[in-house]
């Protein structure tokens, strides 16, 4: 069984680092249930909380 996850982490804003470390986590439990996992970024974009200052 092949899976994606695809993930808005970005190293661009400091709001998403507490994310980074998910994608890796969930391909270890897929690992774990013998099945592939494939990591795609999203588009980085600015958050809500930079744009509006």
């Amino acid at each position: 069984m092949n899976i994606g996850i695809v993930t808005a982490f970005n190293d661009m804003l400091p709001a998403h680092r507490p994310y980074g470390c998910c994608p890796d986590q969930m391909k270890l439990w897929a690992r774990e249930a013998r099945i592939t996992a494939q990591v795609a970024g999203g588009v980085p974009a600015m958050c809500a909380g930079v744009t509006q200052g």
